[in-house]
Order: structure tokens, then C-alpha cells, then sequence
């Protein structure tokens, strides 16, 4: 069972599950699917929509069939391969704004400090 081991990659708790369902299940219809994982259809073919795009299924054959699960070794690299990317890219936006900041440090200078007491003359 998968539980949770893939929501690192982005995958949420109904697309692990129907992707464990479509490897492991001879399911060929969408109302079958939805009632074994206790979901409904809508969030099935969510869950399944995302799958597809995520690379972890094929898009069906025809009209009405469920997606064909890619093979999980492969997929799960193309995810971590994603996330990777997503990472570095984060990365590189947070030193960029790291440089902003050096730099706007760099030119503002410090004038003399300002005191707030006042020597009252008598």
C-alpha cells in the first residue's frame, strides 16, 4: 500500500489511492472505481484527471474506459524529477532575492543617529 508516500510529490490522499486501485484492481468501470475507493464520481475523475497529468496513468482508450496506471518505478521518477525542478526554481527566485537585498543594503548608508532627549535650557 502506498499511504501517504507520494504527497511529497504533490499527490493528494484520492489520487494515491486510485492509482494504488488502478495497478492492483481489474476495475473497468468509473462507478466501480468510486464505490471500492469511497469516493464519488466527481472526485474520482479529479483524482483520476490529475493522475494523467501528473504522468502516473495513460489517458484512456476510448470514451467512458478508466486511464491505463503507468508503470510506477517510471512515473515516480518523472514526479521526483518534477519536484526537483520546482525546487531548484525556488531556490534561484529565494538568491535572487537574496542579491535584492545585499544590494539595497549596500546603498542605503546610515546617517547620524537621531536622539529623542531634549535638554530643556532654564
Amino acid at each position: 500500500m502506498i499511504e501517504g508516500e507520494l504527497r511529497s510529490l504533490g499527490l493528494g490522499a484520492a489520487e494515491e489511492r486510485a492509482y494504488e486501485a488502478l495497478l492492483t484492481e481489474r476495475t473497468v468501470e468509473a462507478d466501480e472505481l468510486a464505490r471500492l475507493l469511497e469516493l464519488s464520481r466527481d472526485q474520482l475523475e479529479s483524482a483520476l484527471d490529475r493522475l494523467v497529468e501528473q504522468g502516473l496513468a495513460l489517458p484512456p482508450p476510448d470514451c467512458g474506459a478508466l486511464p491505463r496506471p503507468a508503470a510506477p518505478a517510471a512515473a515516480i521518477r518523472t514526479l521526483i524529477h518534477r519536484r526537483q525542478a520546482e525546487l531548484h526554481l525556488k531556490s534561484a527566485e529565494l538568491e535572487q532575492l537574496r542579491m535584492t537585498a545585499d544590494r539595497l543594503a549596500s546603498r542605503l548608508t546610515p546617517g547620524p543617529p537621531v536622539t529623542t532627549d531634549r535638554v530643556a535650557r532654564t
